[in-house]
């Protein structure tokens, strides 16, 4: 062999190995951006994600369902419509404007609308899995969906995807006004444009659109049990509410349309024309309007719009009048804790005049008595709560029962029965008691006492970046029991279709004249009628001041 072919030789080996290596280096680099990156082609384009680094599943955050019409940025919002390019689905910290509780700020922008979704690695178009979406609380001001409050991991492990949904809130989400650009319920609207994405596009990324259960805690499950009421759509399967019943939830039309004229006139604009108000506020910055809406004092929430020819309305008198028939075949998972407004009285001082007369207060508001009548309410009131103490710090734990009766545990009681009443054929109901490190409420709050508060099951469903860790033994035996419930009622209408070591206790549904709830503490029991004896005295009581229910505006025009 000659030198120059040995030569030869000698350089086509090395560049046969720097090919070769090449080669290697960029398949390496397509599987790693593979991994790292998951793609998915939906209805609407490519959707690029991320791999999470806590589990095995995939993310796509922040990825837009609709958007605001800039035009009428009070009115109903836009469905989205395809990508132009690929849609990298990486951010989930844009939130809807509100003042931020937890850092204490104006934030937020109307650029807001948007999906967050997590897919397990067992999910494929192939072997669909079954679909949970999460509608966040906040009582109408704040609240959004990102991992910063409502991380999947726990959830995840279960092998459902997972949606959370960002949606208007405050006056751009719930502000009702007499005119056709402005009906009202703007924020459930949004809520009805995420599910048909999610039915649209969903078994793309390995989901079952017929097997899609949509659930919420405080205001967000207010709002579910709202699309389970009076939803015009089949766009669900099946419901969880927890602590989303209570007293008066739906704000009447009268009076609510000045509300734009006074924040117009708290920047100095001054009108009596709601849409000269209108048009003058959509100008104004988001972050600016909330904050005239906090110096007013004002609240939001759902409401009873007035029928406007061609408007797209959710709740009026006339629908008020009609249930869904989805009522009759949704499987529904009702759950509440057992001291709702442990936080309100929390770091309330009732050691004055003002709390003196709170049992006096409520019978006015709720109830058409006579003066001797509202005297003999009152005593009946008192004796069984507080007995002949007065109102004050000492009997801070009663009255925090009392109040939880009078505005969640009764309603919550009249709403099973009328579903019952309507044809429900699937109801199960849940009494949340454990007290942990991980109590949501308590903990941000720094309350303390026996007993959970409304919203405090939420940091044994969704991983908090603020809960301490590791979680201690007792809490991780709730937080598995808790996902194992839900996750079992999505998969199968049924939180425990069977017995394990896990969940040893069967959870019998509610049947006519049969109240059964599971207490769910550091042991599950299944139990008939929570909070027995008071509820006996309120039967009573009802029924000796002339009313056998509790009144509340969202059921009793149909109900009687």
């Amino acid at each position: 062999m000659t030198l120059s072919l040995k030569k030869w030789l000698i350089i086509l080996t090395i560049t046969l190995t720097i090919a070769i290596v090449l080669a290697g280096l960029l398949v390496y680099a397509f599987v790693t951006k593979a991994e790292e990156d998951p793609v998915v082609n939906t209805k609407v384009g490519m959707i690029q994600g991320l791999r999470a680094t806590d589990g095995d599943y995939d993310m796509y955050l922040g990825v837009p369902y609709a958007h605001v019409d800039e035009s009428n940025v009070f009115g109903p919002s836009i469905a989205n419509g395809k990508f132009k390019e690929v849609f990298k689905a990486h951010d989930d910290s844009v939130i809807c404007p509100q003042f931020e509780e937890f850092n204490k700020t104006l934030t937020g922008s109307l650029d807001c609308l948007r999906l967050n979704i997590y897919v397990p690695q067992t999910a494929s178009t192939e072997t669909p899995v079954p679909v949970l979406v999460f509608i966040h609380g906040g009582e109408y001001k704040s609240g959004y969906g990102g991992r910063a409050l409502y991380g999947p991991k726990y959830l995840i492990k279960h092998d459902i995807i997972i949606v959370t949904v960002n949606y208007r809130i405050g006056p751009y989400g719930f502000l009702c006004v007499d005119i056709p650009e402005v009906s009202g319920n703007q924020g459930l609207k949004d809520q009805v444009l995420a599910l048909r994405w999610i039915r649209d596009n969903i078994e793309c990324f390995g989901g079952s659109a017929d097997q899609v259960t949509v659930a919420g805690v405080g205001s967000g499950g207010e709002n579910v049990n709202l699309h389970l009421l009076y939803g015009k759509e089949p766009l669900f399967q099946k419901v969880i509410i927890e602590s989303g019943i209570y007293l008066d939830q739906l704000d009447e039309e009268d009076g609510i349309e000045s509300v734009p004229i006074e924040l117009a006139s708290n920047f100095g604009f001054k009108t009596n024309n709601e849409i000269e108000a209108m048009h003058f506020l959509k100008a104004k910055n988001p972050k600016s309007v909330i904050a005239s809406s906090m110096r007013l004092h004002l609240q939001y929430g759902p409401c009873i719009e007035r029928n406007i020819s061609g408007v797209q309305t959710f709740i009026t008198n006339q629908t008020l009048r009609s249930i869904s028939d989805k009522i009759r075949t949704v499987p529904v998972l009702i759950g509440q804790s057992n001291r709702e407004l442990l936080k309100v009285f929390s770091h309330q001082n009732l050691d004055n005049s003002e709390a003196s007369s709170l049992f006096r207060d409520d019978l006015v508001e709720h109830f058409k008595l006579r003066d001797e009548q509202l005297r003999k309410a009152e005593k009946k009131l008192r004796n069984f709560y507080i007995g002949r103490r007065n109102v004050g710090e000492a009997v801070k734990g009663k009255i925090v029962d009392f109040k939880s009766d009078l505005y969640h545990n009764l309603p919550t009681k009249r709403m099973l029965d009328t579903y019952l009443k309507n044809g429900a054929k699937k109801i199960y109901y849940g009494v949340f008691s454990y007290s942990g490190g991980s109590n949501f409420v308590k903990r941000v709050f720094n309350i303390t006492g026996d007993g959970a508060s409304k919203e405090d099951v939420l940091g044994y469903l969704f991983d908090m970046p603020f809960i301490a860790k590791p979680i201690a033994n007792d809490d991780q035996l709730v937080i598995d029991r808790m996902t194992t419930l839900w996750a079992n009622f999505v998969k199968h209408g049924d939180p425990t279709p069977m017995k394990t070591k896990l969940i040893p206790e069967k959870w019998e549904p509610v049947a006519n004249g049969k109240l059964n709830y599971m207490e769910i503490s550091s042991d599950l029991k299944l139990k008939v009628t929570p909070f027995k004896n008071r509820t006996e005295f309120w039967d009573l009581f009802l029924k000796a001041n002339g009313n056998k229910e509790i009144p509340t505006k969202l059921i009793e025009p149909w109900l009687n």
